[in-house]
């Protein structure tokens, strides 16, 4: 106790000696250090010995004690509380009733040490912190103290502070909300000084410090009466002060300080979203997260921090970042921490517990730590990568809050945070080593363009980066105007830190600034698209949730970058953005502008959102459409050029990036205007390198396009590929001689690229795409799309030409082998482009390009065929060859219109609905109704149509109340299907009425007559509805079945749409029948057809009443009996059993119409439309290309009420009606040719016609016929205003009217046409048309000043009279005026001259004169149209003259101009394009049908793989493996096709046995096959020829499958024409004639079946030819040929058809066999008889009679040449009886014919057969009896040797059936033969004939043929009767018959009883009736004096008739 007595004076006087405020306790400056370390032992000591009496705690404590005092009591308490403890030591918790005292002294010291920073602001107020500056610096110097001396004690505060919190937080005694209060200001001086660059070690104790504030313990005493309440508020607070001191960290010129408050939550809320329910279950496993877990995320930013000690340093903006998101951290981990702690742990008063555990409670406050969501994204652009990465790591923290609050159930997580899955992939992410900052940024974005919810900070971080972006972006693009004044240009995450001195900034700065804006560009284009979910603000930035007075500062602040002209329009903050980021891309900033330029094209090529695209395209097209001025000319500059070229970059990135999202947002909007904007730019970019360049990359980006076509929109596709075709083809080939940039050396490999590009993009495009021309006219479609074909065909053709001829020019090896490379790969790219264009083209190319398989070049033809092959492989359908192909597409056009989807949905059709104006509503209803209910699927319409109206419709009562679809739809179908029921239901009902007029229905007291009585016309009234409810509800079953369908599409409709109120939907039924249908028919009884007679006042009146009270019934009275109009199920309805099954041409025309004037809407419609993804684009694809194949639909004339006018028809009229001149096919064709039409209407709303000069051709055009056809389009509409566009574009003398014609048109055309004209527009006048007007001036003189003529001199002038959808005029008039260079003040010389402008189109040069001419008293100005084929020759006479000389103009045309070298360069451009795509010699193959393909190209196939050229032998080997694959074709797999394969040359046994197999397994297509067969023989080689026979011989034998009798006439017409072709091949084919001979009819002669169709056409062909031709020796030579195979069989049909064409002469006989009409046939078959007689080839020994019979008919006829064939053939004949084996005859007979043989080769015979010197030497009988016995002889001596040998008995008969038979030519002949072998029988019929013969006597030839007959009687007459005949040469022959008759009879012993007279009297008399008419003529008659008639017989010679007789016979009496 003495020791504690003697120790406290000591103790004290230590205290007063070191703790004394008044004289602080200093040994020196020296020993500072020194003297404090004591004062800390001191105080230590006296702690521990006296706890509770420690007065050095109180003067240390006094805040107006000196700060040394101050510091030591920190640094004690620090000691004590860290040192280890003794047992006995007091514990520091003594100390913490002086916790306010401490908090005041922190608070002080911080405010001294931040006062240079920081001005004097209360520490929760404090947000942000500005650099120390020197005023400040000074002033606190002035106060004497030391800043350092404070920085020291702050700096152990914090360290106290971090070692036991509660010296700070005990506030016992005081009230909660001061409690608050105070450890608010406590958390807010902390966080305040985690911020600060210049004291890092500070900063570092700061976080230690917060940390330990944080644990849950410490939480508890922040407000022991309201802990979570506190924490949530503080928490809040702190953490929306510390995100906005991020957010605006980098602002420039902020407020130094920041008025905000805790009463802030209403803008927080702003930007968090909260969820109304969360539920939170205290029993789930929580989350107990380790706050020390975060420890080395704090020990990087302490190791971070230790890099650097100098205040300077330049990374002390970053520390200041992370520092501040370190806080972040540590508020939402304590937050959760909090959260997960079960509430029984927290120590919370009973009376609260409830309220601040609730889970709801909970979340409303830990919601508002969603505004950190804003600090982690802004962070994501740092430039520094650890700042990234932290910033990375905490979006895990959000995924634990989620997982927290909603335990395990994953959809309640994804609920509550939307990017949950997102935010745990990009805190992963920062766990993955990185190679560097833009790699890391790289996949920042790949993760943010994932973020598909806008949901907490994305939005507000998205603005804010924007708000940044802009004032960087405006700072860098104007460097360095503003310099680095207050640090404008620093990063925004360095802007805390100390500027240098200099106002220079370094490199390194600027390279930091510039990245720091790439990353930001980079974020904004990546997070943008998601932010477009929500509704942006006006302005950025107002969205963010942060305190008004900050926002206000922002806004004012706010300037406006990179401002666009065109203000007027407010764009959302994201479509600002892209704007001004597309303008980025010209920045030509000196310093920056090429890295801006860079990163812009990469970023928004690569990492922008997709969301985005729609905006960008957008805003591209608005962009480049200002490259174009008002007439749409081209304005090139380099700027724009640049723009261009970046532009092209971007698209093709954007295009080629293979994205996970969804590609639907490239199909949000079109690229199609913009893409033709960018093409027609770049093509009047001049020749250069650079521009080659461009052009190439803008090819692969068209090809890029198509790759993604499937994504991409496209409204007009179809004509906008054939733009893109037109356009892109004009760069291929181009000249290179046109380059010449300076040292640009050989520009070959930059064109072929450029080639390359072309091609590859062409051929995409042409891939499926049906060619479009621009003269969209529908009289000559077809023939504008052979052309546009045959144009690029030719065009790829060249430059496959090219590209061989440029591969064997090369001459350096090493060059060759890169260029051959190159070649070949732009080979194989042309190839693809031509196989695309004929696939498409099928039906207007093949006929074109067919022939090119056959082409001398076998390069082309091995071109081609590998077209061929590709068009096969890609399953290219032939049906388009068909004839029926354009009915077939109308047809798939039906169907796809009507096609329905899986959902019962019909894409087109409701397309096509919601797009048609509401004047064509009527139209399309008719349309649909009918072709619907043509395929049965009316009700499928119903029901989408009824649907679509009911959805719109607010409700019942407004249903089918107004002009919609569905009422139009529904009307029509009660037109058409009910009113036959309306009339059967109302006629009765209502014609009473007519009939008793004395009744009347008004009800009205105002209205009723004083006479009547209302009561009684009520009780009218009310009868007379009754009447009619009852007969309405009495005729259900009636009622049409077609409307009870559509009845019940409706009531199921509604019942859909009001499932809640099913009598309503009945009721509403009811109201649309009597809406509709019934009530209009009532009170309109005559206009609906009801009544004929009209309807007196009183009963329409009555009617009118009713049928309100009917109406009202149904809008509100419910009955059943209503019921009954509704069909149980409309599928029981036969809706086949009405007349309107059928599709008429009106209606496929009228929807082929309306599509194609919709088309664009309804793919913008489909495209946007909710069903879009589930219906997908193939249905307009479809569309698009039907559309494009049928072409633009004909022109609809506008509809009139008139059907016809009295125009006052003239004669003329009147002749072409009598004439039904309309019905004939030169009119319609007139018609087709478009000369003159209606269509469209004015704004004046006049119908408008066209009449369209140059498509009139004089010559070739019927002038009448076109009169009659203007008169007869304009008849409908001459009775009120027209107006008339004359088009005179390119009209010359070739469409002139000559002076009678012009004349004719104001004498024949009606005076009411020409009075009725409001105007007439003329468009390009031309030269020629004023000279025309000219020379006519008398006869146009009425219209000379006429002011109803108006000359138009552009598009857009005749804009201001028609609408531009209402004009019509041609596509080859509008498309002159695109893509034209224009040379202005050019000036033409001529004898006046006149200043023009040349304008230079793709395909035509303009000269538009710039002075106005007088035409017709009008000032106009003149524009010539020249087209390129017209041009011959462009001269540069010198730099500023050049000339241009034109066809069928009079001279060259000179013009002066500055420019002269362009103009001239443009000309032969368009020159050298139109003769690249001529064809030398235009072939058209003959009409190829679709069963004609397989056979065509497989001749082709075989032909080319006999080729000398290996590449071809390949090609057709390839193609014909892909024929086999495509069409089936049964090879057994010997076929395979593949690259690299060696062919030999000699291959014909493998090309045979192809053949034949083919022949065997496909003979269907033998006919096709063959005729191309002989297509490609023609124009093949020698050596090909032979080969083509070779596989041609196996298929001859299938001709016969088409020759049978119940085969199609068509097809046997088809064997005909190719046995045609073989003739005629056999005929020309000099070379090739033996082995024609040979292997076709040799082959041929095999077929039976075939031998008369052949010699059918041997005879046509040699008739044809003539006889005794060259043609007729062929067609010989060729019947022997067909013979070698089958001679018995050739024979015979030779042979007999020889003698069915004799037998054929006596049909009609004539005179003399040369005269008969089958003389020729005759001749021709003889003459084929005399090549087959040699060798037996006539099989002589079977044919003998046949070949006698023939001879001795055709002895002695015909030509010298014919009389020789005859005797050649008996020679021939002969000749092979005696060589033939078969029979064999004995030496006798072989004897006799070898006698004969000899005879026959006499002169003699020569002489007998006609063969003379005088030609057409008639027969002599005598010669034909000596011919007969000789052939007779050798006949009889070859029968001997056979036994039964009937060739005698056949000649025999033969002979006889032309005795019998009336034939002057033959008879005779046939008599002599006949006469060698006859009978009695035969006599008696001869006589006959000889009687028959003796009426006419004038067959003298016939009287000579008679022969000796035993009826020697009736014979003596008939030799008097001979010599009665006065006939000399027939004298001798009578007398000899007469002779022989008497000497016959006197051997006989007639006259031994009886004389000569009894007995020939006798004779006489049954004949007398025949003979009297001879006795007649010679006046004699025998009966009455016989001896005296006898002896004065007529005599020809002088000598007595009866003297001779009584010579012969003087014993006769």
């Amino acid at each position: 106790m003495k020791a504690e007595a003697n120790q406290r004076p000591m103790l004290e006087g230590f205290l007063t000696l070191l703790f004394n405020p008044v004289k602080p306790f200093s040994r020196g400056q020296n020993y500072l250090l020194q003297d404090i370390d004591l004062m800390i032992d001191c105080f230590v000591s006296c702690f521990r010995i006296k706890p509770h009496n420690n007065e050095a705690l109180k003067v240390c404590l006094n805040p107006n004690s000196p700060s040394t005092y101050h510091f030591v009591l920190v640094s004690s308490l620090y000691r004590i509380i860290t040192q280890v403890r003794l047992p006995w030591w007091p514990q520091i918790d003594l100390v913490y009733n002086k916790s306010s005292e401490l908090r005041s002294m922190f608070t002080d010291t911080l405010n001294k040490v931040t006062q240079g920073y920081i001005s004097h602001t209360p520490l929760r107020m404090i947000t942000s912190l500005t650099l120390k500056s020197k005023d400040s610096t000074s002033k606190f110097k002035e106060r004497g103290e030391e800043g350092p001396g404070y920085k020291n004690l702050l700096l152990w505060m914090v360290r106290l502070i971090h070692a036991d919190p509660m010296l700070m937080l005990n506030n016992q005694g005081k009230a909660g909300h001061e409690i608050q209060s105070s450890t608010l200001e406590l958390i807010n001086g902390l966080v305040s000084l985690v911020h600060q660059p210049t004291m890092p070690d500070v900063a570092q104790e700061a976080m230690e410090a917060l940390l330990v504030l944080h644990h849950p313990e410490k939480i508890e005493v922040w407000n022991p009466e309201a802990p979570i309440n506190t924490f949530w508020d503080i928490v809040e607070h702190v953490l929306r002060d510390v995100v906005a001191q991020l957010l605006f960290i980098g602002a420039f010129d902020l407020p130094a300080t920041y008025p905000g408050d805790l009463d802030e939550e209403k803008h927080a809320d702003s930007i968090i979203e909260t969820d109304t329910t969360l539920h939170h279950d205290s029993r789930a496993p929580f989350l107990h997260f380790n706050v020390h877990m975060q420890l080395p995320l704090q020990l990087r930013f302490v190791i971070l921090s230790n890099h650097s000690t100098e205040s300077t340093c330049s990374f002390g903006m970053l520390y200041t970042a992370r520092y501040i998101i370190f806080i972040v951290t540590i508020l939402i981990v304590t937050a959760f921490e909090i959260l997960s702690t079960p509430c029984y742990c927290l120590k919370v008063p009973k009376n609260q517990g409830i309220e601040f555990a609730n889970p709801s409670f909970i979340c409303h406050h830990l919601c508002h730590l969603g505004v950190s969501q804003v600090v982690f994204f802004m962070y994501l652009w740092s430039i520094d990568i650890e700042a990234v990465l932290v910033a990375m790591s905490c979006f895990s923290l959000l995924c634990e809050e989620a997982d927290i609050r909603c335990g395990s159930d994953e959809v309640t997580v994804t609920y509550l945070l939307p990017n949950y899955h997102l935010y745990q992939d990009l805190a992963q992410a920062s766990t993955i080593l990185t190679t560097g900052r833009a790699v890391l940024q790289k996949r920042i974005m790949a993760l943010l363009r994932k973020i598909e919810h806008c949901v907490n900070g994305v939005q507000p971080a998205w603005e804010e980066t924007f708000r940044n972006w802009e004032a960087s972006t405006k700072i860098l693009t104007s460097y360095p105007k503003t310099k680095l004044e207050d640090g404008q240009i620093e990063p925004f995450h360095r802007s805390m830190v100390k500027r240098r001195a200099s106002h220079q900034n370094s490199e390194h700065e600027l390279e930091d600034q510039i990245n720091e804006w790439a990353n930001m560009t980079g974020f904004l284009s990546a997070l943008g698209g998601v932010c477009l979910q929500r509704k942006s603000p006006s302005r950025p930035g107002l969205g963010l949730g942060l305190c008004p007075t900050l926002v206000s500062t922002l806004d004012m602040r706010k300037c406006n970058v990179l401002t666009n002209s065109s203000q007027d329009v407010q764009y959302c903050p994201v479509t600002q953005f892209v704007g001004q980021l597309l303008r980025l891309l010209v920045c030509n900033n000196e310093k920056f502008g090429a890295q801006i330029q860079k990163h812009v094209k990469e970023l928004v090529g690569h990492e922008m959102s997709p969301a985005l695209y729609p905006i960008l395209f957008d805003q591209i097209k608005a962009i480049v459409d200002k490259f174009f001025d008002q007439q749409g000319q081209v304005i090139v500059s380099d700027i724009n050029t640049q723009f261009i070229e970046h532009t092209i970059f971007i698209m093709k990135n954007v295009l080629d990036t293979k994205t996970d999202h969804p590609a639907e947002h490239l199909g949000v909007t079109s690229i199609e205007g913009m893409m033709l904007a960018i093409v027609r730019y770049v093509r009047h970019l001049d020749m250069t390198v650079h521009a080659i360049h461009i052009k190439t990359k803008l090819c692969q980006l068209v090809e890029g396009m198509m790759k993604r076509r499937d994504d991409l929109a496209f409204r007009q596709e179809m004509k906008f590929r054939n733009k893109l075709v037109e356009y892109l083809t004009d760069w291929v080939m181009g000249t290179s001689h046109q380059i010449a940039p300076p040292g640009s050396g050989d520009v070959t490999v930059i064109t072929r690229d450029l080639d390359q590009a072309c091609m590859e993009a062409v051929a995409a495009l042409l891939r499926g795409l049906p060619l479009q021309p621009e003269e969209s006219d529908r009289g000559d479609l077809m023939e504008a799309k052979s052309q546009l074909f045959l144009k690029y065909f030719t065009l790829f053709m060249n430059l496959l030409n090219d590209c061989s001829d440029a591969q064997d020019g090369e001459k350096d090896v090493s060059r060759q082998r890169v260029a051959a490379g190159k070649l070949n790969t732009l080979r194989n790219a042309t190839i693809q482009a031509m196989s695309n264009l004929l696939s498409a083209n099928i039906d207007s190319g093949l006929m074109h390009s067919i022939d090119l398989g056959y082409n001398r070049d076998l390069q082309t033809r091995a071109a081609f065929m590998e077209v061929l092959t590709k068009i096969l492989q890609q399953g290219t359908e032939f049906d388009t060859l068909a004839e029926t192909v354009l009915a077939d597409r109308f047809e798939q056009l039906v169907q796809l219109v009507t096609m329905i989807s899986d959902k019962g949905e019909l894409p087109i059709a409701m397309a096509l609905a919601n797009v048609v104006t509401t004047s064509q509503m009527d139209e399309l209803a008719r349309v649909f109704v009918t072709l619907f209910d043509a395929k049965h699927l009316l009700s499928p319409l119903l029901w989408n149509m009824f649907y679509r109206e009911v959805e719109v419709s607010d409700c019942m009562q407004t249903l089918f109340r107004g002009n919609s679809l569905g009422s139009k739809i529904m009307a029509f179908c009660f037109k058409i299907y009910g009113a036959s029921y309306l009339q059967t239901l109302l006629e009765p009902l209502i014609r009473p009425l007519l009939e008793e007029t004395n009744q009347s229905f008004e009800v009205d007291p105002a209205r009723v007559d004083p006479s009547e009585d209302i009561e009684e016309n009520r009780r009218n009234l009310i009868a007379l509805t009754q009447k009619v409810f009852d007969a309405i509800v009495s005729s259900a079953d009636k009622f049409p079945p077609q409307l009870r369908s559509m009845c019940h599409c409706l009531y199921q409709v509604l019942s859909k749409r009001f499932p809640q109120f099913p009598q309503n939907n009945i009721g509403a039924v009811g109201t649309v029948i009597f809406l509709r249908f019934i009530n209009p028919a009532i009170v309109s009884p005559q206009e609906m057809g009801i009544v004929g007679n009209p309807v007196p006042g009183a009963v329409k009146r009555g009617l009118m009443l009713m049928s309100k009270i009917l109406q009202n019934i149904a809008n509100h009275v419910e009955f059943s009996k209503e019921q009954h109009m509704i069909a149980s199920d409309c599928e029981t309805v036969d809706q086949a059993s009405h007349s309107m099954s059928f599709i008429s041409d009106a209606n496929v025309l009228a929807l082929h119409r309306l599509l194609w004037n919709h088309q664009e809407r309804i793919g913008d419609y489909l495209s946007s439309s909710r069903d879009h993804k589930a219906v997908g684009r193939r249905p307009f694809d479809k569309m698009a290309t039907l559309l494009a194949y049928l072409g633009p639909p004909e022109h609809k004339p506008v509809d009139s009420q008139w059907s016809s006018i009295d125009m006052s028809s003239t004669n003329f009229e009147e002749i072409m009606v009598k004439h039904n001149m309309h019905e004939k096919e030169e009119f319609k064709s007139i018609k087709t040719l478009n000369i003159f039409y209606q269509a469209g209407t004015s704004k004046a709303g006049h119908p408008v016609f066209y009449y369209i000069a140059r498509r009139y051709k004089i010559g070739e055009t019927n002038g009448d016929l076109l009169i009659y056809h203007v008169i007869l389009t304009l008849k409908p509409f001459c009775h009120a205003p027209f107006e008339l566009v004359v088009d005179f574009t390119h009209t010359c003398s070739d469409n002139r009217f000559r002076t009678e014609f012009l004349q004719k048109w104001f004498y024949v055309l009606p005076e009411v046409a020409y009075d009725n004209i409001h105007a007439s527009y003329i468009y390009n006048c031309n030269g020629w048309v004023r000279e025309y007007t000219k020379f006519h001036d008398r006869i146009l003189a009425p219209l000379r000043g006429n002011r109803k003529l108006i000359f138009i001199e552009a598009p857009t002038r005749l804009n201001d009279f028609i609408d531009p959808d209402q004009q019509k005029l041609p596509g080859a008039t509008l498309s002159l005026d695109e893509d034209l260079k224009v040379f202005n003040n050019a000036l033409k010389l001529s004898h006046k001259d006149t200043k023009v402008a040349i304008k230079v189109g793709p395909t035509a040069i303009q000269i538009t004169s710039a002075e106005k001419t007088k035409v017709l008293s009008h000032s106009v100005l003149l524009n010539d149209v020249y087209y390129a084929s017209e041009i011959e020759e462009v001269c540069l006479v010198d730099d500023n003259q050049f000339t241009l000389t034109i066809a069928n103009e009079s001279g060259p045309l000179s013009f002066i101009h500055n420019d002269c070298d362009s103009i001239v360069q443009a000309i032969i451009h368009i020159r050298n394009r139109w003769e690249l795509s001529q064809p030398d010699t235009v072939t058209v193959h003959q009409k190829i049908r679709p069963k004609d393909v397989p056979g065509t190209l497989l001749n082709m196939a075989l032909l080319n793989l006999g080729s000398s050229d290996p590449n071809l032998r390949t090609a057709a080997y390839n193609q014909l493996c892909a024929l086999t694959a495509t069409f089936d074709l049964k090879i057994e797999g010997q076929l395979l096709e593949t690259s690299g394969l060696c062919i030999p040359s000699n291959n014909t046994i493998f090309i045979k046995s192809v053949s034949e197999k083919l022949a065997t397994n496909e003979p269907h297509l033998t006919l096709e096959f063959l005729e191309e067969c002989i297509q490609g023989f023609r124009v093949s080689s020698i050596e090909l020829k032979h080969l083509c026979l070779e596989y041609m011989t196996p298929w001859l034998a299938n001709l016969v499958r088409f020759c049978k009798p119940s085969d199609e006439s068509k097809r046997q017409l088809k064997v005909a024409q190719i046995l045609e072709q073989l003739i005629i091949l056999t005929i020309e084919e000099v070379e090739m004639y033996p082995s024609i001979q040979a292997k076709i009819w040799g082959s041929i002669g095999q077929v039976p079946e075939l031998i008369d169709m052949v010699l059918d056409s041997f005879i046509h062909r040699s008739v044809t030819g003539g006889i005794g031709s060259p043609m007729v020796e062929i067609m010989a030579d060729t019947a022997v040929a067909l013979a070698s195979a089958n001679v018995q069989l050739v024979a015979k049909k030779v042979i007999g058809r020889l003698c069915r064409v004799v037998d054929k002469t006596c049909v009609s006989p004539c005179p003399m066999l040369e005269q008969h009409m089958m003389w020729d046939d005759i001749a021709i078959l003889a003459r084929y008889l005399l090549m087959l007689s040699f060798n037996n080839c006539l099989d002589v020994a079977r044919h003998l009679p046949y070949l006698f019979h023939v001879v001795t008919f055709l002895v002695c006829s015909g030509s010298l040449s014919m009389r020789a064939s005859t005797h050649g053939l008996v020679i021939n004949v002969i000749h092979s009886l005696c060589t033939c084996t078969k029979p064999s005859f004995s030496e006798e007979t072989q004897r006799v014919l070898r006698l004969s043989l000899d005879e026959f080769s006499l002169p003699k015979f020569y002489l007998l057969f006609g063969i003379s010197k005088t030609d057409r030497e008639q027969l002599s009988l005598n010669s034909l009896e000596v011919i007969t016995d000789a052939l007779l002889e050798i006949m009889e001596a070859c029968m001997r040797d056979i036994p039964e040998c009937d060739w005698l008995q056949t000649w025999t008969s033969l002979a006889k059936s032309f005795a019998y038979c009336f034939n002057p030519a033959l008879q005779p002949r046939a008599l002599i033969v006949f006469g060698k072998s006859i009978t009695d029988q035969d006599i008696k019929q001869l006589l006959r004939i000889l009687v028959k013969a003796l009426e006419s006597f004038n067959d003298t030839v016939l009287l000579e043929a008679l022969v000796e007959s035993p009826i020697h009687r009736a014979l003596f007459w008939v030799a008097i009767s001979v010599l009665q005949l006065d006939e000399l040469s027939l004298y001798a022959s009578g007398l000899a018959l007469l002779e022989q008759n008497l000497h016959t009879l006197d051997s006989q012993g007639t006259f031994e009883e009886k004389t000569l007279e009894q007995v020939m009297m006798a004779t006489r008399e049954p004949l007398e009736w025949h003979f009297k008419q001879l006795d007649h003529a010679v006046g004699l008659s025998f009966k009455c004096e016989y001896s005296s008639c006898l002896l004065e017989y007529r005599q020809p010679i002088p000598f007595d008739v009866g003297k001779q007789i009584k010579y012969y016979f003087g014993s006769i009496p």
